[in-house]
């Protein structure tokens, strides 16, 4: 593995169109994956267990002992020791947790955890909720030892995993199987968390002012030309009435899910941020390269040259600020239209939600795009028993039980009867679906507090146990669950391309030409479609444009393209 990181370090130097950050960061990578490789360890072996009956019904000792759980510590959480979902578990399982803390994003927890395994330090016993450690990692991991394989353990002691595994449709059941199990030791290493919930895979939430809207007489935007205008007047016409031009016509953040500019881009070509490569005929392809991209591109950075589309889009990167700007303390509106996660992105008490609505998929003005994008169920594997647990079945028994309904409830809306409640006749919650959660009050667990660990880990996660009935919800909460199912009835009739390339399975010679390669790629297309947009650089200039696409193939595209056709491939294989 040593001389394929040179030779990724080697290409990666010689790109230099890259930031030297991101380089910075694939050489880190590169060298985490060094040292794994250079410890000792021994793999697990076994039938995979991501398949199977299970039942549990092996015995344990009920004896009460101390677990040492690991996790990325989220800073809203104000004690992890006196939690409500902590002591549910401790009541439950008759143990002691010890928390370990970790940093709280997914590069920052991957480093530290290589750092510690690469010193031989003491692992604690379980690692929960690591879902931005990657397939590949999570195998090196576990082919040098330091984690367990999971095989016999959840054979043998698990039993909430089973009955939701087991209700699952095929399809979830085989990913589950076919991207857990190694394929070297045929170790089943970590714990699945997969997410059933639809609202939950949008791309994007897009909301306007429609108080603006009415008192300007016009209509929320159908196409771009339309939101160009509207826009337009957004900016122009006061229409928040407070006599001063202090209007945020367009925001959002750059990057991430709920991106403004991935919103235009499908206006004019079907583009998932996540899974960036387009399909069809059985034929991958790679949208950032074509001229409808470029157009997308051409148009955003006129929006932002005539300060429609906000720059702080591309400046801002706390939660707070963004907040601050689409929910201002004096409750005076400043943003027209805004995308992204009305319970994140709007402050507690706030009663401006009220004013907004959420608007469909745009056209270009030729009526093609008009995209939406709703993504498969997403998988991840994110707990682990380390090699230093000394109870690893009754550590086994703890992740199961994550599983179990109730426990996923907890984990998203806190203490039973303090912060919701079962509700016999049940309701509708926003997917349209039914649920028996009614929760009580409008402040949300899952955001700050001491009664959730402000976080997923492990658990398969369905409309009926972690969303709650709408009917029951008052104030801002009643103004978030609208919105949502505004978003989602509008996604459902937007357009899809039919073919998605989408939860592909890779071999490890793939992932580890990945590991190199594909978060390069994603900076790279992210950065520099904002420096177009922002007009650092001209989307309009054919030798910028053709001096990107050079650099496009020389980190790599090809390569990458290849690799996910030949996983898709073998996906649609019989």
């Amino acid at each position: 593995m040593a001389a394929t990181q040179g030779k990724i370090f080697k290409k990666l130097m010689g790109a230099s169109q890259v930031k030297k950050k991101i380089v910075c960061v694939l050489f880190i990578l590169s060298m985490a994956s060094a040292l794994l490789s250079g410890c000792n360890g021994n793999g697990g072996s076994g039938e995979s267990a991501g398949g199977g009956e299970g039942g549990g019904s092996a015995s344990v000792s009920d004896e009460k002992v101390t677990i040492t759980l690991g996790l990325p510590q989220n800073a809203n959480v104000t004690s992890y020791d006196d939690n409500a979902l902590t002591k549910y578990l401790e009541e439950s399982l008759n143990v002691d947790l010890e928390f370990v803390y970790f940093a709280g994003t997914s590069a920052e927890y991957s480093q530290q955890l290589t750092l510690m395994a690469s010193g031989r330090e003491k692992l604690p016993d379980v690692l929960w909720g690591f879902d931005g450690l990657d397939h590949y990692a999570m195998n090196e991991f576990g082919e040098d030892g330091y984690f367990r394989d999971l095989t016999d353990l959840l054979k043998n002691y698990g039993h909430y995993y089973w009955e939701q595994f087991n209700k699952l449709p095929e399809s979830d059941q085989k990913d589950i199987t076919n991207k857990g199990t190694n394929t070297h030791t045929g170790a089943f290493y970590g714990m699945p968390m997969l997410t059933l919930m639809a609202m939950d895979n949008l791309q994007n939430n897009m909301y306007i002012n429609q108080k603006w809207l009415n008192k300007l007489g016009l209509k929320a935007p159908a196409n771009v030309d339309e939101l160009y205008d509207v826009l337009k007047a957004f900016a122009t016409k006061d229409p928040n009435g407070n006599g001063v031009a202090d209007e945020i016509p367009l925001l959002s953040k750059a990057g991430g899910a709920q991106d403004i500019s991935a919103y235009i881009i499908n206006a004019f070509v079907h583009y998932d941020t996540l899974n960036p490569f387009n399909v069809k005929n059985g034929k991958l392809w790679d949208p950032v390269s074509t001229g409808e991209y470029r157009s997308a591109l051409i148009y955003a950075n006129k929006l932002c040259s005539e300060k429609l589309l906000s720059e702080l889009s591309y400046s801002l990167s706390s939660t707070s600020e963004f907040v601050s700007l689409i929910t201002p303390a004096d409750g005076i509106a400043k943003v027209g239209l805004w995308c992204g996660h009305p319970a994140v992105w709007s402050s507690p008490s706030t009663t401006l939600l009220k004013e907004y609505t959420a608007i469909p998929a745009l056209s270009d003005k030729t009526g093609l795009g008009g995209y939406t994008v709703i993504r498969p169920n997403t998988l991840s594997y994110c707990s682990y028993i380390t090699k230093d647990c000394k109870y690893p079945e009754r550590a086994m028994q703890l992740l199961d039980f994550f599983y179990k309904d109730e426990t996923v409830t907890r984990v998203r809306h806190g203490e039973k009867e303090v912060d919701w409640v079962y509700d016999e006749k049940g309701g509708l919650n926003g997917n349209g679906t039914n649920s028996t959660i009614k929760r009580l009050g409008s402040d949300a667990a899952f955001f700050s507090g001491n009664r959730t660990w402000c976080r997923n880990g492990n658990s398969i996660m369905t409309d009926a146990n972690y969303l709650t009935i709408i009917t029951g919800s008052e104030g801002r909460q009643a103004e978030v669950d609208r919105l949502y199912t505004e978003s989602w009835n509008y996604q459902l009739i937007g357009k899809s391309p039919g073919e998605l390339a989408v939860r592909l399975v890779y071999t490890d010679k793939e992932y580890e030409y990945r590991t190199g390669y594909a978060d390069l790629y994603a900076e790279y297309v992210l950065e520099s479609r904002n420096l177009f947009i922002t007009g650092s650089k001209n989307p309009n200039d054919d030798s910028q444009w053709n001096e990107y696409l050079t650099t496009l193939k020389s980190i790599g595209q090809a390569e990458l393209l290849k690799i996910a056709q030949d996983a898709y491939t073998r996906s649609i294989s019989p």
